[in-house]
Formats: structure tokens, sequence, C-alpha cells
């Protein structure tokens, strides 16, 4: 369960990543505390918040961009079901690499693992690991179903960290949409909704995780369930199994199922730091009632500079074709990779 004792360590914000600045800690040796911060770089952040300044010549990735990296190890179960399925993107180093378990996106009842966000896979040659899983669809299974097949994905990296060559202590979660909505949940609810019946060697390992990048995803259940003109009250109600799938439309869920489905209602003190990638122009995920919504939860919590708000200009809820900025999104990554304690 959540509560380990905090320590306090000084923000710095370096310029000098790409021209754009980066993030980096002051008063202890790399590694050595849990509560290590990240922002933006001085003079950014409205209403106290970090907010990512729009993006300059290089910040983010062309339209169509392939990074060519393709899967190392294919469709490797994690479980027993046929979509408990993983691949593995491993770098061609000689150390034990950071991991990054993606969860794809497709409303809770569709996608694949296929579709891994390319902001992503170009970290895998600078040393990051990226694993893609498969989890169990809705209308089939209902939440907290997908939440815990993340969370074992979570415990199978750790438990053959050694076979890959892998850090089981710098595990990190990224999704976009509905998969960023889980490995939101997974990075603020460690202790809850957690798997049962796994092999032993799951069952010995945690799903707490060392950081977060969050694309998208919907962050309030409430907010997407009355999000007019878009398929948010229907994908809500499937997830949380208020209506059958054939119904013309969507029994409204009441707001406890909600609430108990949204990662704003579990932000406690000991919650690792997060990247929120969202788009200004998004309807479906709105910034405003998603992002900032987690962000000032981080706040209340004590957590303002551990969380940074990356809205991109003129994007709706398309950024995994062309929207975050890579370059602070690379320096949070490092960051955590450098700073982050081992459990």
């Amino acid at each position: 369960m959540k509560g380990r004792k905090l320590a306090t360590m000084l923000l710095v914000g370096l310029a000098g990543v790409a021209g754009v600045g980066a993030w980096s800690c002051a008063g202890a040796a790399a590694g050595s505390d849990d509560r290590f911060e990240v922002c933006t770089v001085a003079g950014h952040g409205g209403g106290g918040l970090c907010t990512v300044a729009e993006p300059g010549a290089g910040d983010t990735l062309p339209t169509g961009y392939d990074s060519g990296i393709h899967p190392t190890v294919v469709g490797v179960p994690y479980g027993p079901d046929p979509l408990q399925v993983l691949d593995l993107y491993l770098p061609d180093t000689t150390t034990p690499a950071p991991v990054i378990v993606f969860f794809h996106g497709g409303g809770w009842v569709s996608g694949s693992r296929d579709l891994v966000a390319q902001s992503l896979l170009r970290e895998v040659p600078k040393g990051f690991a990226v694993v893609s899983a498969d989890y169990r669809l809705a209308p089939a299974v209902q939440f907290p179903v997908p939440l815990e097949d993340a969370k074992t994905a979570v415990r199978w990296v750790k438990a053959h960290a050694a076979q890959f060559h892998l850090r089981a202590d710098m595990v990190l979660v990224a999704g976009s949409s509905a998969g960023g909505h889980l490995a939101a949940m997974v990075a603020v609810s460690a202790g809850t909704f957690e798997p049962s019946g796994l092999p032993p060697d799951l069952a010995a390992q945690s799903s707490r995780v060392v950081g977060a990048f969050v694309e998208v995803g919907p962050l309030d259940l409430s907010a997407l369930s009355v999000a007019e003109g878009t398929w948010g009250p229907g994908l809500v109600a499937q997830l949380l199994g208020c209506t059958e799938p054939s119904a013309e439309e969507p029994v409204p869920c009441d707001d406890a199922q909600k609430l108990a489905a949204s990662p704003i209602s579990y932000v406690t003190p000991d919650d690792p730091p997060m990247y929120l990638g969202y788009g200004s122009l998004d309807r479906l995920v709105p910034p405003s009632t998603n992002a900032y919504e987690l962000a000032h939860a981080y706040a209340r919590a004590g957590l303002r500079h551990r969380v940074a708000v990356d809205e991109v200009p003129h994007l709706g809820h398309n950024l995994d074709i062309d929207g975050v900025n890579v370059t602070r999104l690379g320096a949070f990554l490092d960051a955590i990779r450098d700073r982050a304690p081992a459990f």
C-alpha cells in the first residue's frame, strides 16, 4: 500500500536540450531519492503547474514518421487468455535497460499491441526497452479487468527482467487514449485493483512503477461520459458494464462507478512522475477536464512539480500521429532513468 517516507529535493530547470530545456535535480546522487521532481524551464507553468511550451523546430515528429523499430520478441503470453500477450522491443545494449510498458488505444473495445507510439519507439536506440501489451477488451469484460491485465503485464516484465536484460527497478508505463487511462491507473493505484490468482513468480512482484507517459488518456470518466457528440458515453458504459452492447442508447453509469475507475480519484503523495500529452482541440478527452484535473490533483497531494502537461496546439485526439514534444518527453524519460530509486 501507499505511504513511503518521502524526502525533498530541489528542482532545477536547465536550458540546453535542443535549445528548449530539460529537467534535472540537485541535492542528491542519482537514484538516492524517491521524491525527485520534474518540470519545464523557469517561466512556464500557468496556475503554478508545470506546462510544456509550444515546440520549436525538430521538437515534434513529422507526419507519417516511422521509427523503423520492429519488435525483437513477438507474441509472448503474460497470462492464460489469448489477449494477454506482449511484444518486446529491445535495445542493443550491454547494460540492463529501463522499460516502458505500453498499452494501446481503442476505447477499451478494440485496438492492438501493434499500435505503439512512435514517440516511444524512437527511445529504443537510446537505451530504453519498450514492451507493448494487449489486454482483454470490453464488452467481453468490464473494469477492472483491463487494469488488472495491465498490472499483470508490469509484474511479468519485472519477473522476466533478467531473461531479457531489463531493469526490474526501472519500469515505466505509457499508453494512448484508453491505454493512457490504463497507464495512469497503474501509476496511481498501486495496492488497489491488483490481479489475483497469479503464478508465484508474478505474485512475488509489485505493480508499482517509477513513471508514466499518458497520451490523450481519459483521466476523469465522469467528463468522458457526458462528452456530447462523441463516442465517450457509449465507451464508458461498455467499460463499466452499465449497458448491453446491443442497446441503442447507453445506460448512464452512476457517479460512484465512474469515479472508481478514474485516475483522478487515486492520487496520493507517493505517486510517480507523469508526462501528460493532450491536444488543445480534443473534444473527446479535453485537456481541461483530464490533464489539468490530474495536474491539480498532483498539486493538492504536494506533487506539483512531478507532472508536466504538454498541451499541443491545433491538434485533437490524434497525438499519436504527430503531436507531443518529443524533445521534452525524452528529457522526462531520461530524468526518471537517472533519478528514480530502486523499489
